[in-house]
């Protein structure tokens, strides 16, 4: 570095190996998608709720998103045959995403709640059962991932 003449930064880079080619015969899995399926989408993050519901609008369901775990809560009650599905967050101010779900459970034992986490020892799978998680999806997800999650349990009667 020289003042007034700027820095040189060298950046190295291991090379990946060549990809073998996919044959014509195999085909990428299709995402599956939604018919308008209305969805819940609760999140503390304001910005996870927005790309969440806008992951959701783009694979056709028609979601609503909420960063106020007890405003969702409120939702529910005032509704509980508003959405098909609800996915949550599970660290959030005020209530935890299996709380919340257990609350959901509570108002409609038949509505599926798909639990969003990373690591936390509070979900042993006897908890997640007893609150009504139909299943967890750990974080970091992919889009493909969250597609095939939401599908599972609107759909549970079809096999991808």
């Amino acid at each position: 570095s020289e003042i007034d003449r700027g820095t040189t930064i060298e950046v190295y880079l291991p090379a990946l190996a060549s990809t073998a080619l996919k044959s014509s015969e195999e085909k990428p899995e299709e995402t599956p998608r939604g018919h308008g399926e209305p969805i819940l989408f609760v999140d503390d993050e304001e910005f996870l709720v927005r790309l969440g519901v806008r992951t959701l609008k783009q694979l056709g369901y028609a979601a609503e998103g909420e960063s106020r775990v007890l405003e969702a809560l409120g939702h529910l009650e005032s509704d509980p045959k508003a959405f098909q599905l609800v996915v949550t967050d599970q660290t959030m101010p005020g209530m935890s995403g299996l709380e919340f779900a257990s609350r959901i459970h509570a108002l409609r034992a038949d509505l599926p709640v798909v639990l969003v986490s990373g690591y936390s020892l509070a979900l042993t799978p006897e908890r997640v059962r007893a609150a009504g998680v139909r299943e967890v999806l750990s974080k970091p997800y992919t889009a493909a991932k969250f597609a095939l999650a939401v599908h599972r349990q609107l759909h549970p009667d079809l096999l991808l």
